[in-house]
């Protein structure tokens, strides 16, 4: 516990205000709840500075509230002071002040806060969508609710006035309650952050904004640089505001008294159903304390989203994380969920303590996809005044395929050769070997969780930007001198890290002997064919020889491209490959001759010269043929089917004459193709 005696001067300076100054108020909400009917109990809370000259008037006067439907007006009534009559103390401070503000004593040094209630229920006229209640100050004394000319965003003088808004035109309607007191307290210098911490009983969805603050029928005048939307003096770059959970963060950069209104508007299934209203007054004060603050760990049945945010899929399943609260000071502090999801619950230990921590447990229904937003607040012991931080939590819901949950396949392998999406072959010996697996899910805008399991001695998976929508992983394994087999591991994948949308993938490296492709052209009847190897791409570069059964033939190194090819008589070869890495594959190729022909001269002279004398089917690979030669009278003169057989160019032993003589030609080759020709032929004497 640290004691900062200080800062109370500095902050009844900040709150003294002058004589002509009717401001006692540090803060006010307008909410209703609905009774029975058209029955509404409305209710001004008001929050009152002890030390005020006209605080003696909240238990005297009553608010008056303006009821209008449109712009008719229905009631104005008073309302009536709920007990405690004298108000109850709120007063921020640590556990040994409690007697010394000036709540608890008339001379107390340290500045008391009070809150008061008053309500009434009224009976509505009927269902309409346009219910107004309205403040505007008045009360049923002499001091109305007039705001502070000290404050130090907006001009003076101005009333204090809040409005909420009804629409039970189809059903009726609570607005929510404000879990946090006002007024707020914080240091220059030092990171702070605000709440309201609006908790809807019908389960409402909820628009958080801030406003112009309201003077009767207008809004007030802020100073240059100031706006409703904008409303303090912060560093520059640390204001923000969050319109789904209402947080207000920011830094003071100077003393201030400023002016800061919220409306909190409900909405069911995207229909709007009212509003209500908080106004505040926001004190800073050179001091040195730092609210608690803690974002989310631990995540189990959920993705980090943010600090702030987890994000699941929808159905039946168990969601839990760590709250673990910070206090730089290193004061103790203290726990307190507010408005958390129905059937959940906060496990909080070492509560008070310098160290407390709390565990979010959530065994989740089938509820629809949305945000579900609960509250904490950090408390600590520091005196005299203690500082808290209300911070809102979000579970996002969302629906996920638990039918087609994320995948991851290997890529960009090196050292390896890609046998499948989810396996590698690569050879025995110390090399290398480095792969990637980048998931996706069906749904590009979910995020993945990937956790590896039963990594190989030594192996390591490198992942980054896990949790979001595009994790990658890159495998690397400085690999030993291993037996052949398959060496697996798993990877678990979570669709926005949702148990029931989960998937385990095996990958698997194969260390066995490699392969390679060789593929042969046929050296024809021209005796020269061709050999192409083909390697996988993960080899690039590398080498190979080829050898037939004496010698080597050919031999290429440095081959950046995954296929190389030469040209080789017929026969048969081995080719041996080596990629970069040290593998090397070997396999036979047969050259095959392949040769097909069945041909017939187109002339020749049987003259006796003993030179082209004969006419033969010119053949190769030829099975059976039969072949025949006709004179231009259509008589065969010639027959065989015998390849062996040629023509000497007579019929029954007598020379024929000069001429040309057609031929018909039909021939099986071995391989089961035929050829069937027609031609002539010029007999040359």
């Amino acid at each position: 516990m640290y004691y900062y005696k200080p800062i109370l001067l500095v902050l009844l300076a900040v709150l003294i205000t002058s004589p002509t100054d009717a401001s006692h108020f540090f803060g006010m909400d307008l909410v209703y709840k609905h009774v029975a009917g058209n029955t509404y109990k409305i209710s001004i809370i008001s929050y009152g500075d002890c030390s005020g000259d006209q605080f003696y008037t909240f238990p005297l006067n009553r608010p008056r509230l303006h009821i209008r439907r449109g712009t008719a007006e229905m009631y104005a009534e008073y309302l009536d002071l709920e007990p405690p009559k004298d108000g109850l103390e709120v007063t921020p401070v640590c556990t040994t002040e409690l007697g010394n503000t000036s709540c608890a004593n008339p001379l107390g040094m340290v500045p008391g806060v009070k809150k008061f209630v008053y309500s009434k229920e009224f009976t509505l006229s009927g269902p309409s969508s346009e219910w107004r209640f309205l403040y505007m100050g008045e009360t049923d004394g002499p001091a109305s609710a007039g705001r502070s000319n000290s404050l130090t965003n907006v001009l003076a003088p101005s009333v204090v006035t809040l409005e909420a808004w009804l629409d039970n035109s189809v059903r009726q309607n609570s607005s929510p309650d404000y879990n946090t007191i006002v007024p707020s307290f914080y240091c220059i210098g030092k990171e702070s952050s605000y709440n309201p911490a609006a908790v809807d009983a019908d389960g409402d969805s909820l628009v958080y904004e801030l406003i112009p603050a309201l003077d009767y029928n207008t809004t007030v005048n802020y100073l240059a640089g100031f706006t409703g939307s904008r409303p303090l003096d912060v560093m520059n770059n640390s204001f923000s505001f969050n319109n789904l959970t209402g947080q207000l963060k920011f830094t003071p950069l100077n003393t201030q008294r400023s002016l800061v209104a919220y409306r909190v508007s409900e909405y069911r299934d995207g229909v709007f159903q009212g509003s209500s209203m908080r106004e505040m007054t926001v004190l800073t004060m050179p001091c040195g304390n730092s609210a608690p603050s803690s974002g989310i760990s631990n995540v189990a049945g959920a993705a980090i989203l943010d600090s702030v945010t987890v994000i699941t899929c929808m159905g039946d399943h168990e969601l839990s994380f760590d709250l673990r609260p910070l206090d730089k000071d290193g004061n103790s502090v203290t726990i307190e969920g507010k408005g958390l999801p129905a059937g959940s619950r906060l496990n909080i230990t070492g509560n008070g303590t310098a160290s407390p921590s709390a565990r979010f447990i959530w065994n989740m229904p089938t509820l629809d996809q949305g945000d579900y937003i609960f509250f904490v607040t950090y408390t600590d012991d520091a005196c005299p005044f203690v500082a808290n931080n209300t911070q809102a939590y979000t579970v996002r819901l969302q629906y996920a395929d638990v039918y087609n949950p994320p995948v991851g396949y290997i890529s960009n392998v090196v050292g390896a050769s890609l046998i499948d999406s989810v396996t590698v072959n690569t050879c025995r010996g110390s090399h290398k070997l480095t792969f990637d697996i980048n998931p996706r899910d069906r749904d590009p805008n979910h995020l993945i969780d990937m956790v590896p399991e039963y990594l190989p001695d030594s192996a390591k998976m490198d992942i980054t930007r896990n949790n979001t929508t595009k994790p990658q992983g890159r495998f690397r394994w400085d690999m030993p001198e291993l037996k052949d087999g398959n060496y697996s591991f798993l990877i678990s994948y979570k669709d926005d890290g949702c148990p029931i949308a989960a998937n385990k993938q095996t990958y698997t490296i194969r260390i066995g002997p490699e392969s390679i492709t060789p593929e042969a052209i046929p050296a024809g009847c021209v005796g020269q064919g061709l050999v192409a190897i083909n390697v996988p791409e993960s080899w690039i570069p590398w080498s190979y020889e080829l050898r037939d059964s004496v010698q080597l033939k050919h031999s290429k190194k440095n081959l950046t491209g995954a296929n190389a090819s030469d040209s080789l008589p017929y026969g048969k070869y081995k080719v041996t490959a080596f990629n970069y890495f040290g593998c090397s594959a070997s396999t036979i190729v047969e050259v095959p001759f392949d040769c097909h022909l069945a041909d017939v001269p187109t002339a020749f002279s049987p003259n006796g010269d003993g030179k082209n004398d004969m006419l033969f089917v010119l053949s190769e690979g030829v099975q059976q043929m039969s072949f025949k030669i006709y004179d231009r009278w259509g008589h065969v003169v010639f027959e065989a089917n015998d390849m062996k057989a040629g023509w000497d160019g007579k019929q029954g032993g007598t020379d024929l004459p000069i001429d040309s003589y057609a031929y018909v030609l039909s021939a099986m080759f071995k391989d089961g193709r035929s050829v069937n020709k027609k031609g002539n032929i010029t007999l040359i004497r």
